[in-house]
Formats: structure tokens, sequence, C-alpha cells
């Protein structure tokens, strides 16, 4: 893409907008749709023949008429086996389409007397049952009520056949319904503005909801021009001798009323195969003559996404693998066996690729099993987001899939939550139905896939995944279901993951807040303190795994696993070398609030650090450095002394660390934005309540200093003093975090860190220093029962202190008077790291020890 990027929205079911070097949600096409729809009073002629304003009404009208549309609870008491769908496609000029469907079901209930069927504006010329009339209603051109020849009983089965024509409807938004453009009349099975957002309705009689799975056969006529492309198989084609030909299809495997579809133009398909599984699987690439061989080209890559998600989740299941172009310039639909796909996207080049493949893996994700209700969207769309990236992993390259996920979580963290995503923190789970086809859904859908994917390893991950979509094919599930099973297949307690990560809004936030390391015989024994913040989360997060990664000055690397729990934790561990660098999540498995850019720099000059935020321009380099940079969307910490009227920033800062030669120097180029564009705005445009001039950058070394004003920054002004843009560089850029502040006398000032903060301890300064750790001997390490503490001249005045994780006092002896040794029961201690400390009477410590209770 050199000229346009996409907004995001179902299937990739977009809005083409000129490159403004970002991705943008589906809120901006929402807006623009609701600013439309504001101006019809005075000018109605955007909509489509003034036609799909019926679909924005027909909620009103139902709850006028006391009408009842697509409620999943009518699944209850009738079960559609199958749909006839018999159309004339004929009359382009008028745009009206006309024939019956014969629906069969099955009663599941005792006296059942009528069917309630989704319709959408069309004409009922009759209802009929063996060739006999049936009464009907039709509420508001909505809802069709047809009534039984005689009671059904549980168990009794019949066919309908509804006979009517009409001109169909297109969905408010311009997003789903039943087009005819040009040579082509095509549909599109979801409507944006519809609730629910099933479109079937708009061309057939049907039970329009996510769970109803019935059979499909086709029969629709067109002129002898042109081509009726159908899911499922192509039975027979039959000349009428009028100048009209029937295609008869038949979809032999159970699907919603939304995935069903039907695209008439003149189609000369290209055919190939694809050597699947389960045997070979015919593909049909459905284009006009003109376009079969740019058609091919685009989808070069067809086979390897085939290979990619039968490998990665299982047999593919569906009779054919089906694409039909239409001149649909705003997206996909991923019917099953016959996604529509724009004519445009089919161009020759693999520009577009990303797009026909997360269709294709909709027949895992979605079409396969279905979510229960339109509030799981994300485990249709989020999944298939996900499987853009496993493709291009398997396609491209591991690298090139670390790039994706680490891009897409960035514009997730930073924007989704905002005007430019979905206006506020969502879960992925239960969402409301403006924001179905949104930012959250999509892109933080594929983000915590791939947390998922993280938590439970690639092996679990991909046998447990691929087992469910067994269990659960040709069905509907709700993310409690993913949850059972992936727990049960897995043996690892995914409860905890779906409350934190599906059920709720916002991220965690893991940060290392200090490290000591001491001597162990050869080896060297180390602490890492590590400290969870929210951003916009309801709660800590709990059983997350991470990674620690250590490297000493040569560059030595080993990577440990931990696990976290609430505000604050403790990793413990022997390494073979001396660390002087540790740091979490390397590999970004778990995509918290944090982005990063991390760099080996072997020459001097500029260095992007990707998403880390900061651009270091390098002018002294004696050796090679590891740098990586973290840009973290939490609060920092407040100031432990506050500065009047100076404010700190709420919302996030920088991390800068890792493994600068002797004589290394670089400048920072750091910039703020609290302006509303989607270049970078947003993060400061709480901050930022004054002039430009009054923001600081602020500086600390570590969480056990207090922020600095760095006064050796230049300010840049990209703009006037006041549009809230700009940057800051930083002659000589440390390690160390960076935040800004600003002067404001009129602001409340910041607040200083609670004395009962649960992870106070973590950052003072006496647990980085053990010049006197010989001084107390704790032991054993791991311990269970009891623990000795053994002291080395002690003091007179001394007393010793146990502390737990969350920084508790949960042992005192006053005072140790000369003791050497102490031996404490522990057996019904729980679990966990604790702080041994020997204290004098001024509450100075005098060493400290940190031991394991299992």
């Amino acid at each position: 893409m050199n000229t346009i990027e996409l907004i995001k929205a179902d299937d990739r079911k977009l809005f083409v907008l000129m490159k403004l070097s970002q991705y943008f949600s589906l809120f901006i096409i929402i807006s623009v749709c609701c600013l439309t729809m504001k101006s019809t009073a005075q000018d109605s002629s955007w909509l489509p023949q003034k036609r799909s304003l019926f679909s924005y009404l027909e909620k009103k009208s139902l709850l006028d008429d006391g009408g009842i549309r697509a409620e999943n609870s009518r699944s209850d008491s009738i079960d559609i086996l199958d749909y006839h769908i018999s159309l004339s496609i004929t009359d382009f000029t008028s745009k009206m389409i006309g024939g019956n469907c014969t629906i069969s079901l099955r009663s599941k209930i005792e006296d059942c007397s009528f069917i309630d069927l989704d319709l959408l504006g069309l004409t009922i010329d009759s209802a009929k049952q063996n060739n006999e009339a049936l009464t009907f209603t039709y509420s508001n051109d909505v809802l069709l009520r047809v009534y039984f020849v005689q009671p059904l009983n549980t168990g009794d089965s019949t066919a309908i056949t509804v006979y009517y024509r009409g001109i169909p409807q297109v969905d408010v938004t311009g997003w789903g319904g039943f087009y005819f453009s040009g040579d082509y009349a095509y549909n599109l099975g979801v409507g944006f503005g519809a609730d629910p957002h099933p479109f079937g309705r708009a061309w057939f009689p049907c039970f329009d909801n996510f769970i109803e799975r019935s059979t499909f056969h086709f029969s629709i006529t067109t002129a002898n021009t042109k081509m009726a492309l159908c899911n499922g198989e192509l039975t027979s084609a039959i000349e009428n001798g009028d100048g009209t030909k029937t295609w008869n299809w038949q979809m032999i495997q159970t699907i919603p009323s939304y995935l069903a579809c039907v695209a008439v133009g003149t189609y000369s398909p290209a055919y190939l195969s694809y050597a699947g599984i389960n045997g070979t699987i015919p593909v049909q690439l459905g284009a006009m003559a003109a376009d079969t061989t740019k058609m091919k080209n685009s989808f070069a890559h067809l086979i390897d996404a085939l290979s990619v998600f039968e490998t990665s989740f299982g047999a593919y299941h569906w009779n054919k693998v089906g694409y039909s172009l239409v001149p649909f310039s705003s997206g996909a639909m991923e019917h099953a066996t016959n996604i529509a796909y724009p004519v445009f996207m089919a161009n020759g080049t693999l520009d577009w690729e990303d797009f026909y493949v997360h269709e294709l893996s909709h027949h895992w994700f979605g079409d396969l099993v279905t979510c229960r209700t339109q509030e799981d969207m994300w485990l249709n769309e989020g999944w298939a987001a996900y499987c853009e990236r496993l493709f291009h992993e398997s396609v491209y390259g591991k690298t090139d899939y670390d790039i994706a996920i680490a891009n897409n979580h960035a514009q997730v963290v930073h924007y989704a939550h905002t005007p430019a995503g979905d206006g506020s923190y969502l879960p992925v789970s239960g969402i409301s139905h403006d924001y179905t086809y949104g930012t959250t859904v999509y892109d933080k859908g594929a983000d915590v896939v791939h947390t998922l994917r993280g938590y439970m390893g690639d092996s679990l991950f991909f046998h447990c995944v691929t087992n469910y979509l067994s269990e659960f094919a040709f069905r509907d599930a709700a993310s409690e279901d993913l949850r059972d099973y992936l727990t049960a297949c897995s043996g690892i307690d995914l409860y905890h993951f779906f409350n934190d990560w599906i059920f709720s809004p916002g991220f965690p936030q893991f940060s290392i807040d200090s490290m000591e390391v001491f001597p162990d015989g050869s080896a060297y024994a180390v602490n890492v303190f590590i400290r969870q913040k929210l951003d916009h989360a309801p709660h800590f997060y709990q059983q997350v795994p991470l990674e620690i990664t250590f490297k000493d000055q040569f560059w030595n690397t080993l990577t440990e696993s931990t696990v976290i729990n609430g505000p604050c934790s403790i990793y413990s561990g022997i390494l073979p070398f001396n660390p002087i660098y540790a740091g979490l999540d390397l590999s970004e498995k778990i995509s918290d609030a944090i982005t990063t850019g991390t760099n080996t720099v072997k020459t001097t000059g500029l260095q992007t650090f990707a998403n880390g935020g900061i651009t270091l321009n390098v002018s002294t380099l004696p050796d090679s450095a590891f740098i990586r940079i973290e840009h973290n969307y939490a609060p920092p910490d407040p100031f432990k002394f506050p500065v009047s009227g100076l404010h700190i920033s709420d919302y996030h800062y920088w991390k800068m660390d890792g493994l600068f030669p002797a004589g290394f120097d670089a400048s920072a180029i750091i910039h703020y934005d609290g302006s509303n564009f989607t270049s970078g705005g947003y993060l400061d445009n709480n901050l930022i309540t004054n002039v430009e001039d009054s923001i600081k950058v602020l500086y600390r070394t570590s969480c056990k200093n207090d922020w600095e004003i760095l006064s050796d920054v230049i300010q840049n002004f990209t703009g006037s003093h006041t549009d809230k843009r700009g940057y800051f560089t930083v002659n000589h850029a440390a390690k160390g975090e960076y935040a800004f502040g600003i002067f404001d006398y009129d602001k409340v000032d910041s607040t200083i860190n609670s004395p009962n903060d649960p992870c106070q301890l973590l950052s003072e300064p006496v647990i980085a220093a053990f010049s006197n750790a010989d001084r107390l001997l704790v032991f054993p390490n791991p311990a269970k029962e009891t623990i000795s503490i053994s002291i080395k001249s002690p003091d007179s005045n001394a007393f010793i202190e146990i502390y737990n994780l969350y920084g508790r006092l949960v042992f005192h002896e006053n005072p140790v008077k000369g003791r050497a040794e102490l031996i404490i029961d522990v057996h019904d201690w729980p679990a966990g790291p604790y702080m041994v400390c020997e204290t004098d009477t001024k509450n100075h410590k005098l060493t400290t020890s940190i031991i394991i209770i299992n």
C-alpha cells in the first residue's frame, strides 16, 4: 500500500482513506454515518434510492408494534432444517428480485401453531404448506408470522413456502444487504447498522440470528449471459429457453442465515485445487474473464494460507473454497465457501492479501464455530484478525509476525480508547452493538489471542484450539465455552486469563522495579522485584506468565520464567553469571500496556526504536550497545517530594535500559502530543492544560529515586506554543525513566506515595544494598517448616523484622539482645518470598535478606 490505507471493520469491511501512516478504526465510519443520518431531515439523497433508511427504522417499528425479531430463543421452539431459495435476479433496471423460499422445519415444542420469520421490506404474495394457502401477518414489513395448517407437536416436520418480490434493502450505513451495481447483483450478509447484525432478511425469510444453522439450496435464475455463484456445490445449470438460465446450488453443511449468499455477474471462474488433510478441495475464483488473471496473481498465496490454517487448526471442513469478486469498495464478507471480495483488491498484486486471508480464516473462526451473540464477536473477528498475523509468520517468517503483532498492539494500546478507536476502554467480550465491528473486537481481539498463545505455549495452544474447533464444529459458542474447553484440554486454569484479558477492559503493565544480586558459591543469587500497574483495568491481573531475560557484561543471556500475581512479585533464582541487566518479556509474548523498541546498536547516527517512542542520535559508540526502550501506557510513580505547581503525566512514561558501553553518548528525541491527531496525538491532552513552555522533561535513574527536572534539554515547537505538539531533545540520554510534567498552579498537586503502598518496599534503597549481607544468614532457603536466622556480631539494640511480599510486617522480635540465632516456625505461613531485616532502634535497616517459603 503506497497511497492508501484502511479503516478496519467487519472482515476488513473497510472504508478507504488517504494514507495517514496509521490504521484508524471503525469509530470514524460510525461517526460519519451518524452525522450523515442527522442530515437526512434536509437531504436524504445519500441513501441508495432512499431504501436503506428502512433498516434504521425497523427496530423502532418492532418496538412500537410489540414484535420480537431474530431472538436466539426462537430457535428453542423451531429447528429450521433447510432453506431452498428460488429467485429470479434478472431485472437490473428496476433492481427487483422475485420468487419464493421453501423452509423445511421441525417443531421442538408441543402445539406449535406458527413461525415468526424475519424479512425486510419486501412484498409477500402468499404462503403455502403442502400447496394449501396459509394465513400470515407482516408487521411493519419486518416480522412475518405464518400460521400452519394445523399445530405441530414435538418432532413434527413440515415445509412452508413463502412467495415474495420487491426491491431488496441495503443497510442504513451502506454496509450490508442486497446490491445491484452495474452488471452485478450480490448480497452482503451482515448490516453494520442492523440490530442484530445478521442481514439475511434483506433477501429471504429466515431466523436471522447467529445460532440457527441450516442447509441451503439455491435456484437462481439469471440472464443467459450471467452466472449465479452461491454457497456450496453447483449441481446443475438449466437453460430455460427464454433467454434465462437457472443455476442450482446446494450447501450440505449447516450455516446461519448471514453466511448464505448469491452473486450474479458475467462470471468466468478460474478453478484450482488444494490437497487438504481430508482430500482434494476445489477452489473457485469467481471473476469476469478480464479479471481472472489478475485475481489469480493476487491470490498467489491462497494455497499457502489454506496450508497454514489446516496445519494450525485442523482440516478444512467445507466442500469448496470460493471467492466472488463484487464491485464493493468498502470491504469483504466471509460467506461460507463463496466469499464476497472487492474487485479492486484483485489487482494482480499482493497488496491486499491480508483481506482474503482474513476471510478464509473465518471458515474456522466464525463460519465453522460461530459466536452465539454479537456481544462475543471477537470469537469471529478477533481470531480472524490474528490469523492474518499467523499467515505472515508461516509465509514471511517469525520476524514479520513479531513486527505485525507489535504494530497492532501499539495501535490498540494507543488508540482503541480514543475517538480514533471505540472512544472508551472496552472488554473484548460483552461488546455493545455500536462497537461490534470496532477496534476492540478486531485489533484488541487479535492482541489477546496472541497473549493467550503466550500463556499456553505453542504446543498446547494449537493442539487445544484445534480440538475446540472440532468439538464445536457447526455450532455456536460463547467466550465461556472457549475458556472451559481450553482449560480442560490444557490443564492450565484459564479462568484468570479470561476474567482479566477477555471480560475486563484495559491492560496491565509489568515493570522491573529493581534487582539485587549476591554471590552464591560459583553462581549468583538474584532477586527481581516486579511491579504491576493498571491501564484502566478494574483489578490487578493474576497468574500471568512472564519471562525474565538476564544479561551479563559479556552479553551472556539466560531467560527464566515466573508467574506474576497482584501488584508486586519477586522472582528469586540462581544464575551461572553475574547479571547487570534484567528485562521482562523481551519476546513480547504478553501484550501488556507497554510498547517497545529493542536494538543492538553498532553504528553512530540516528537510531529509531520502533514502538519505543524515543529516537536516539548516537554520537559516541566505543562498542556495540544493547538498548531497549519501553513506552509505558500507565501512570508513572508520583513525586516522593512534590514540587509546588509541578504535575507529572497521569498517563504514560518511558524507560531506557540495556547494556551501554563505557563512553557511550547519545541525544534522545521525545515527542509530546496532546492533539487529537491520530499521527501520535491523545497521549498528553490531559496533561497539557496551558502553554507548552510550561512542559518539563522529568527523569529518574530508578524507582528508588525521586523525579528531577532535566535542564540539559532543548524544546522544539512544531507549530504554535498552544497546539500541544512538539518535542524535546535530551542532550545526553542515560538509562532510567523519563516522563513529562507541567507547571500549572491551578491544578491539584500530585499525590505522594502512600505509606501503605503494597509495593513500597520494592523501591526502598535497603534492598539493593548488600554490603553487609554476610551479617545476616537465613536458612534453609527455600524453607517449609522453620527458618533459622543467624546474626554475625549482633547489635544489642537491634531487632528482627520479617515482611511479606506486600510489605506487611508478619514477624517482630525486639530486641535481639546479643542472641546469635533465632528459630521461627513458618509452617503455616503462606508460600512466597519474605524480606528479613535487621533493624536498629532508629528504624535503619542494618542488613536484609530474602527467604522463600514453599
